[in-house]
Protein backbone atom coordinates (compact mmCIF):
# COMPACT_ATOMS: atom_id res chain seq x y z
CA UNK A 1 0.00 0.00 0.00
CA UNK A 2 1.45 3.33 -1.08
CA UNK A 3 0.80 6.59 1.34
CA UNK A 4 -1.65 8.93 -0.06
CA UNK A 5 -0.93 13.05 0.57
CA UNK A 6 -3.66 14.69 -0.69
CA UNK A 7 -2.33 18.00 0.04
CA UNK A 8 0.23 17.24 -2.67
CA UNK A 9 -2.15 15.93 -4.97
CA UNK A 10 -4.41 19.63 -4.36
CA UNK A 11 -0.96 21.69 -4.92
CA UNK A 12 -0.36 19.70 -8.12
CA UNK A 13 -4.12 20.43 -9.37
CA UNK A 14 -4.12 23.86 -8.18
CA UNK A 15 -0.82 25.24 -10.24
CA UNK A 16 -2.21 23.08 -13.11
CA UNK A 17 -5.33 25.47 -12.77
CA UNK A 18 -3.53 27.99 -12.25
CA UNK A 19 -1.42 27.91 -15.45
CA UNK A 20 -4.56 26.67 -17.32
CA UNK A 21 -6.30 29.59 -16.31
CA UNK A 22 -3.47 32.35 -16.74
CA UNK A 23 -2.92 30.45 -20.98
CA UNK A 24 -6.43 31.04 -21.80
CA UNK A 25 -6.61 33.90 -23.79
CA UNK A 26 -8.75 36.57 -23.71
CA UNK A 27 -11.37 35.13 -26.28
CA UNK A 28 -11.45 31.48 -25.15
CA UNK A 29 -12.98 33.17 -22.12
CA UNK A 30 -15.39 34.66 -23.71
CA UNK A 31 -16.09 32.05 -26.37
CA UNK A 32 -16.57 29.65 -23.16
CA UNK A 33 -18.88 32.15 -21.48
CA UNK A 34 -20.99 32.72 -24.36
CA UNK A 35 -21.83 29.04 -25.17
CA UNK A 36 -23.12 28.82 -21.50
CA UNK A 37 -25.09 32.23 -21.56
CA UNK A 38 -23.08 33.83 -18.59
CA UNK A 39 -21.34 37.01 -18.88
CA UNK A 40 -17.61 37.49 -18.35
CA UNK A 41 -18.58 39.03 -14.27
CA UNK A 42 -20.49 35.78 -13.77
CA UNK A 43 -17.81 33.72 -15.31
CA UNK A 44 -15.15 35.36 -12.37
CA UNK A 45 -17.55 35.05 -9.57
CA UNK A 46 -17.74 31.54 -10.34
CA UNK A 47 -14.08 30.98 -10.72
CA UNK A 48 -13.96 32.91 -7.74
CA UNK A 49 -16.33 30.22 -5.70
CA UNK A 50 -14.38 27.40 -7.02
CA UNK A 51 -10.81 28.81 -5.74
CA UNK A 52 -12.80 29.59 -2.11
CA UNK A 53 -13.71 25.68 -2.35
CA UNK A 54 -10.41 24.05 -3.18
CA UNK A 55 -8.69 26.48 -0.65
CA UNK A 56 -11.56 25.64 1.69
CA UNK A 57 -10.25 22.89 4.90
CA UNK A 58 -11.69 19.53 5.82
CA UNK A 59 -14.10 21.56 8.59
CA UNK A 60 -15.56 23.62 5.59
CA UNK A 61 -13.66 26.91 6.50
CA UNK A 62 -12.67 28.69 4.15
CA UNK A 63 -9.86 30.75 5.64
CA UNK A 64 -6.60 30.30 4.45
CA UNK A 65 -4.96 27.98 6.90
CA UNK A 66 -1.13 27.67 4.28
CA UNK A 67 1.37 30.20 3.42
CA UNK A 68 0.92 31.16 -0.72
CA UNK A 69 3.65 33.65 -0.31
CA UNK A 70 6.10 31.10 -1.05
CA UNK A 71 7.10 30.48 -4.73
CA UNK A 72 6.05 27.03 -5.06
CA UNK A 73 8.53 26.77 -7.89
CA UNK A 74 11.71 27.12 -5.49
CA UNK A 75 13.37 23.92 -5.28
CA UNK A 76 12.45 22.38 -1.63
CA UNK A 77 9.26 25.09 -1.53
CA UNK A 78 5.96 23.99 0.07
CA UNK A 79 2.98 25.03 1.79
CA UNK A 80 3.52 25.66 5.34
CA UNK A 81 0.66 25.79 7.65
CA UNK A 82 0.13 29.54 9.34
CA UNK A 83 -0.37 29.97 12.96
CA UNK A 84 -4.09 29.03 14.32
CA UNK A 85 -6.57 32.12 15.02
CA UNK A 86 -6.99 32.43 18.11
CA UNK A 87 -10.43 30.44 19.56
CA UNK A 88 -12.96 31.47 21.60
CA UNK A 89 -11.13 29.79 24.86
CA UNK A 90 -8.55 32.23 24.70
CA UNK A 91 -11.10 35.24 24.73
CA UNK A 92 -12.04 34.00 28.85
CA UNK A 93 -11.17 35.77 31.64
CA UNK A 94 -9.51 33.23 34.11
Amino acid sequence: MTRWHPSRDLIRLLEALSEEILDTSDEEVRQTSGLQGWTIANTALEVRGVIKAARGDESGSLARNCDLNEDPSEPGARLRRTRAGRGASHDQRH
